[in-house]
């Protein structure tokens, strides 16, 4: 059975909660995503959808308009990914290492997991 580990992409688009709106629009922009995992010390701490998040807001600080994360485990099967992603209605996950503190390792994307 393939495991998360096996399809997720080891590239990580992140920002800082320290970072502004702004600049977390324009990164994810830059790479072409809408949501970006937000870490600190690489510890997986939230998440930020920029297409949602209205432009007078770009002044302010991530960790001020972060979601709590949704996430799943490398070593989670490839169905219990889909399943979140499906469920959550978002096209991307981050992918935690939790035997070293929700470590962010990676992302999967829906279309990585066909």
């Amino acid at each position: 059975m393939d495991r998360v580990s096996d399809r997720m992409d080891k590239r990580i688009v992140a920002v800082s909660p320290n970072a502004t709106v702004a600049s977390a629009r324009m990164l994810a922009n830059n790479s072409r995503v809408g949501m970006l995992p937000v870490v600190s010390d690489r510890k997986l701490v939230g998440m930020i959808d920029v297409n949602t998040i209205p432009e007078y807001d770009d002044t302010k600080k991530v960790s001020a308009v972060m979601k709590k994360p949704l996430f799943v485990e490398e070593g989670k099967s490839i169905d219990e990914a889909r399943k979140i992603l499906i469920g959550c209605g978002i096209p991307r996950l981050p992918v935690v290492d939790s035997s070293v503190g929700m470590k962010c390792v990676g992302t999967v994307s829906s279309s990585e997991l066909l």
